[in-house]
């Protein structure tokens, strides 16, 4: 009788500590998404509906990560966002951000693609 309550203890103290890892996960995962729209702030006056627009399919991106061909689809129309954004006014170069950022999110992406066992293939990192 003791074994079996110690064993459905250890059983729950395991479940607590899967718990614990995938909700530190999913916070490390929104203060990288979070870097990503700070970091496109500076540009949000060059077209507001664009950048709203870049900022609903992070969030989207975010929300579906576990599922990496919805949240690529929502990642990779973020990224043509930043870039039509750019095109509005050429006066503003900020290519190299674009880059970091989409390299960062394929990494998110990648990473959950490698921990599900399903297939998913980068367009930046492999650059």
């Amino acid at each position: 009788m003791i074994i079996l309550i110690i064993g459905i203890f250890f059983i729950a103290f395991i479940i607590y500590l899967i718990s614990i890892k995938q909700v530190a996960d999913q916070e490390g995962d929104s203060d990288i998404v979070m870097d990503m729209k700070r970091t496109i702030q500076p540009y949000s006056g060059i077209n507001e509906e664009l950048f709203i627009s870049y900022i609903n399919n992070l969030d989207m991106f975010q929300k579906n990560i576990e599922f990496v061909d919805i949240s690529s689809k929502y990642f990779y129309n973020a990224i043509e966002n930043l870039y039509d954004i750019q095109l509005y006014d050429q006066d503003f170069d900020f290519s190299n951000k674009i880059e970091v950022i989409a390299r960062t999110g394929e990494e998110m992406l990648l990473n959950i693609s490698l921990k599900h066992g399903t297939l998913f293939i980068p367009k930046y990192l492999n650059k």
